[in-house]
């Protein structure tokens, strides 16, 4: 149903019980992503105040704590995430879209950056998939809708309306049913 992703939202301590502020704290959240998103991933290597240090920002030394090793230590978390977030749910159409993979890379790399005594572990792909799938396919609480009732409401997709068998194909279907029934009680008499 449409309002399992309110649900996720509010067991997740995203959202509080007083829904005359969901907009706000939603608001609020995405504002606090999009500037994790710029430090992290953004402007991760925007020069600094101590740019002209060739000892800690040198690319060939790669110092520790460098701006250099901080990215080289990056891009190996971020290839670790891709390669898993591209094994998931490799079946799912929504899945295998660019735009969702690159969604969820980018929420894994930062909570991993934010978290760093946990970072990422396999298998963290699974678990934000589910919730990113709840939160975007069955999500009433949009930016992009001011009202939830111009959300369509179990309208069927062009793909289910192909999907739906004419007259013909219920007889044709049933007609094999009828075959398949005929044949194990001409077994059972035997």
């Amino acid at each position: 149903s449409k309002i399992r992703s309110v649900y996720w939202k509010v067991f997740l301590s995203l959202l509080d019980n007083d829904t005359s502020q969901w907009i706000q704290q939603l608001k609020q959240k995405r504002d606090e992503y999009d500037k994790l998103k710029d430090k992290y991933i953004n402007d991760a290597m925007k020069e600094d105040d101590d740019a002209n240090n060739l000892i800690m920002d040198n690319p060939l030394l790669s110092t520790q704590g460098g701006k250099w090793d901080n990215f080289y230590k990056d891009t190996e978390l971020r290839d670790t995430v891709v390669l898993d977030i591209d094994r998931t749910y490799p079946e799912d159409e929504f899945f295998i879209n660019k735009i969702v993979q690159n969604s969820l890379t980018d929420i894994l790399f930062i909570y991993a950056k934010e978290n760093e005594w946990i970072s990422y572990k396999q298998g963290m792909n699974e678990i934000i998939a589910t919730l990113f799938m709840v939160n975007t396919v069955q999500s009433t609480i949009s930016p992009y809708v001011d009202d939830d009732s111009k959300i369509p409401m179990d309208e069927p997709s062009d793909n289910q309306k192909e999907e739906e068998p004419d007259d013909n194909d219920k007889d044709e279907t049933n007609t094999n049913e009828e075959n398949i029934n005929n044949d194990d009680n001409n077994t059972e008499q035997e």
